[in-house]
């Protein structure tokens, strides 16, 4: 860093400095709080952790052995009921904890039973992931889907800061960063490492999310995002080859059948073992069983309080939003009555990552009306969350690059035609019938005067008017041929009727 430089000249090459963001008087949990027969085997992991981007605890008896996922990032564990997978995924959560700063670790974590996983909701804004306005912080099955599709979009922004960079990886990318060689005012930023946890796989697998998986699975390599799938149904037609293969690691607890073991790891084995703990998992050109720590609940519970009593991140880490047209519709905002100053409030409200009208009102010298009113484009917009009072609004977008994605979304939509806009079909119903269109095709009127073009949009209401009254007309016109025919009759008898329609 050149000493020289002017506290603007730093901003503008390093971002602003923001005390909310600042977690480094963080402490990591202490020995302490494991009972003493535990305190070994983890005090030789964190030892051992030290030479691995993101390291994996096999087991720990008869010896401490652990695996990197850095090159091998999805992971399949297959087990019968009450084998151990939940176990197995908790020892990895709490043996990161001792050694990852929220900064470094973040975790998405899928779970099919509303029971598990409480007490991880406890260190939500350290080391959780979630979609903006997701509550809980858990994933459920409804949120699933759209969960795996928010990280397909990280992955994919993670791959452009790679080509803007130059690099490959994460860790070169991160070390680039790290020694001020990047420069956030051109949308990078430190990036997390991001463990989506998927616990009961197969509860969750419908054909979108399967195909959502095996696009993650295919491209999440070095790019810090890592996927670990536990199932106690590894015979389930859900679980399609192509996803299967699509793990480079596979373990396996007690199984049924050595069908089921050959099916997770090529070959039998897994039947044999004793649950809960016992893993067995491929070394080289043999099985390998070792066995898995038991960490009781309470003990994770304590772990947890620990790190959720510190100060934390204003929020969890934010997925990108999915559907730019839908966080539109379902909202008041309005994308062609925009305030001009809508995308520079946008900015600064995501670079300060707080949600205040003042903010706005003292950096751009507004009165307090109008920034109150660009505050409600904002929240129409998705971009920050709903008034809570004197507490500032949470911020939907963790940083300028991803707002400047969703910005562009926003200006592309205006030259879309509404008519070809279509909400989705889940969301949207009118009794038993689904709305198919919100607008109709709009119909061009040309001015003679001006010569110019005039949308017209004919919404399903004016329609239904106007279907009436053409209706109404028609019956009147039947009504008054048949009185004129019903006169003639009378007169004339049905000569003259005959005579009358010719």
């Amino acid at each position: 860093m050149n000493n020289n430089d002017s506290s603007e000249d730093l901003v503008e090459k390093y971002g602003t400095y923001d005390p909310q963001l600042d977690l480094s008087s963080y402490r990591h949990p202490t020995l302490e709080l494991l009972p003493e027969s535990q305190r070994l085997w983890l005090s030789n992991v964190k030892t051992s952790y030290r030479n691995f981007e993101l390291p994996l605890l096999l087991g720990t008896a008869p010896s401490i052995i652990v695996r990197d996922l850095y090159h091998h990032p999805n992971l399949l564990l297959a087990g019968t009921i009450a084998s151990g997978k939940t176990q197995f995924i908790y020892n990895q959560i709490i043996s990161w904890l001792y050694v990852f700063h929220p900064a470094e670790l973040k975790f998405i974590i899928c779970r099919s039973k509303s029971v598990d996983y409480n007490s991880i909701a406890k260190i939500e804004r350290h080391f959780l992931s979630k979609l903006p306005g997701a509550e809980p912080a858990i994933a459920e099955s409804g949120q699933v889907a759209k969960t795996i599709n928010a990280l397909l979009i990280e992955c994919d922004q993670r791959l452009d800061l790679f080509t803007t960079a130059g690099v490959k990886t994460i860790k070169d990318y991160n070390n680039l960063f790290i020694h001020r060689k990047l420069n956030p005012a051109d949308g990078h930023r430190f990036l997390s490492n991001i463990v989506l946890i998927m616990d009961d796989m197969q509860t969750f697998l419908d054909g979108d999310v399967t195909s959502s998986l095996i696009s993650l699975t295919q491209r999440n390599l070095y790019t810090g995002i890592y996927f670990i799938a536990a199932t106690s149904q590894i015979m389930s037609r859900s679980i399609t080859p192509q996803l299967r293969a699509n793990f480079s690691v596979r373990l396996a607890m007690r199984l049924m059948s050595q069908n089921e073991s050959r099916k997770i790891l090529d070959r039998v084995g897994a039947e044999k073992l004793n649950p809960p703990g016992e893993l067995i998992f491929e070394q080289g050109d043999r099985l390998l069983t070792v066995k898995q720590p038991f960490v009781d609940y309470d003990v994770i519970q304590n772990v947890c309080d620990f790190v959720g009593s510190q100060r934390g991140y204003p929020n969890a880490y934010l997925l990108p939003i999915t559907n730019v047209e839908e966080a539109i519709f379902f909202s008041d905002f309005d994308i062609y009555d925009r305030d001009p100053l809508f995308e520079e409030s946008a900015r600064l409200i995501v670079m300060h990552q707080q949600g205040s009208t003042s903010l706005i009102q003292r950096k751009l010298k507004l009165g307090y009306n109008r920034a109150g009113r660009i505050m409600d484009q904002l929240e129409g917009a998705g971009i920050v969350g709903s008034f809570e009072g004197s507490k500032a609004r949470e911020v939907f977008y963790a940083d300028e690059y991803a707002l400047e994605q969703y910005l562009e979304t926003i200006n592309a939509s205006n030259s879309l035609k509404l008519s070809n806009f279509t909400p989705p079909d889940n969301i949207l119903h009118n009794g038993n019938s689904k709305i198919d269109k919100i607008v109709e095709q709009p119909e061009k009127l040309v001015q003679p005067e001006s010569g110019k073009e005039n949308i017209v949009i004919k919404s399903p209401i004016d329609s239904y008017h106007n279907g009436n009254d053409s209706r109404k007309a028609q019956l009147a016109i039947a009504i008054f041929i048949l009185a004129i025919m019903l006169i003639i009759y009378l007169i004339s008898g049905w000569e003259g009727v005959v005579n009358w329609l010719k």
